[in-house]
């Protein structure tokens, strides 16, 4: 089962210029925010929404319609304990595609050092950065 967690920042009211015009429609940059996790609590998917405000002609009674519209859906593809794929639909049509590349750590393993973490490389839309890590700072004796 999926938790999904709400945040809204700022419902806004709308000015009151606003309704000496025609019918509009506005956005005050309100966003929200939904995130929903899978049964390991890993992050499965995002949704970041924009509010838009529509209010009728001038003569019409004040009678504000408030509307979240999505901008952009994130996904997230995991192995393990490891994010391997995030894939951003935008509402325009187009997209994004992030790949993490994972491998062993200073530690040996792929998750055991405190710094280095295993990630290797990230390829965003084909365009791939090479992760630099912090060198062994404690000489042992």
């Amino acid at each position: 089962m999926n938790a999904i967690v709400e945040s809204c920042l700022n419902l806004p009211t709308p000015p009151e210029t606003m309704r000496n015009a025609t019918s509009a429609s506005l956005t005050n940059g309100a966003l929200r925010v939904l995130n929903a996790y899978d049964h390991r609590h890993r992050h499965i998917r995002k949704t970041v929404q924009h509010l838009t405000v529509t209010m009728p002609p001038a003569p019409s009674p004040p009678s504000e319609t408030y509307e979240w519209n999505t901008v952009e859906t994130h996904t997230f593809v995991w192995d393990g304990d490891d994010i391997v794929l995030e894939r951003i639909a935008f509402t325009n049509g187009s997209s994004r595609v992030c790949e993490y590349f994972w491998g062993p750590d200073l530690s040996g393993s792929e998750q055991g050092a405190d710094d280095g973490g295993g990630l290797l490389a990230v390829s965003m839309d084909g365009a791939y950065i090479v992760g630099l890590f912090k060198g062994i700072e404690k000489s042992r004796a």
